[in-house]
């Protein structure tokens, strides 16, 4: 009885060996998913939300000035 539980114990070591090998994957896709919606969701507040506009002329002149974002 005591080799079998000494070959089992192995087995659970490299089976969890192992799975620390195949998880690199899915947390690499984790930060994928998460840099790609954060991105996204960044375009479309500055681009529906939020835009810089540069000011060309003196149009605005007592409250902006020329060259002014």
């Amino acid at each position: 009885m005591r080799k079998t539980e000494d070959v089992s114990i192995s087995f659970e070591s490299v089976e969890i060996e192992e799975k620390k090998k195949k998880s690199i994957w899915p947390f690499v896709y984790n930060w994928i998913d998460a840099v790609v919606a954060s991105l996204l969701i960044i375009f479309l507040v500055f681009t529906f939300l939020f835009r810089i506009v540069g000011v060309t002329g003196f149009s605005m002149f007592p409250t902006l000035n020329n060259g002014d974002i």
